[in-house]
């Protein structure tokens, strides 16, 4: 079994950005959790199906590819056969619908094997990034780090990356989204957005990504000289 490595925390603190350097630097295998969620809420709103509707949202699940692909360090995923954009998977509306879609436990459930199953299949070590990864998917990873940050900073980040994309939403509205988002997750019943007990929290309030990415570098370097990459993480 590779080494496993869990970053989560809330959107919008920097954490896909820092896991996805940090992947690099490594050579290791870099898993958005967050956007298999947002690809089963795409296929959702495309099949237009009700998001309280388990049953059906349960089907749609099949329809998910998620691929490791080694020479990249990246997860590929395609819905019926063709290759997400990931333009897609990041609009305001789809955001708001994987919080939505994320709430019900046996979608949950079908997830976290998928989510596991990539770990096994892959060759090299791996970054898992999300909301539950240390505390659900992987509870015995031998590094677990969250990243956090306040909501203002959270928000003003969001609308600054929309406004570079030119989607239109104003910083209210997505200070808005974001706490609401942030209240679903950590008050689901089911996998809620929790630190794990043995993880290093990094606040990325008042730091620069590279700041972030050094330190996490360092927590990584440091659990490394102790850990027994053998075992599996759950």
């Amino acid at each position: 079994m590779k080494l496993i490595i869990a970053i989560d925390g809330p959107a919008g603190t920097g954490k896909s950005s820092v896991a996805r350097f940090v992947a690099q630097k490594l050579n290791y295998i870099y898993v958005d959790t967050g956007a298999i969620y947002r690809a089963l809420a795409l296929l959702v709103e495309r099949e237009n199906v009700d998001a309280s509707d388990v049953k059906k949202i349960l089907e749609l699940i099949s329809k998910l590819e998620i691929s490791i692909e080694e020479s990249q360090f990246r997860t590929v995923i395609k819905l019926d056969g063709q290759l997400v954009i990931d333009k897609d998977l990041r609009s305001e509306a789809i955001s708001k619908l994987s919080s939505v879609v994320s709430q019900h436990p046996e979608i949950r459930k079908e997830l976290l094997e998928l989510q596991r199953n990539l770990a096994l299949k892959s060759n090299s070590g791996a970054i898992f990034e999300g909301r539950d990864i240390g505390t659900v998917v992987f509870p015995k990873a031998p590094v677990k780090i969250y990243i956090t940050a306040n909501s203002e900073t959270r928000a003003k980040r969001r609308f600054l990356e929309l406004q570079n994309s030119h989607t239109q939403a104003t910083y209210e509205e997505i200070l808005e989204a974001i706490k609401l988002r942030d209240l679903r997750d950590k008050s689901r019943a089911n996998a809620p957005m929790l630190e794990a007990h043995d993880a290093v929290v990094i606040d990325t309030s008042h730091m620069s990504l590279d700041q972030v990415i050094n330190q996490t570098l360092e927590i990584i370097n440091q659990a490394l000289k102790n850990s027994n990459t053998g075992e599996r993480p759950w």
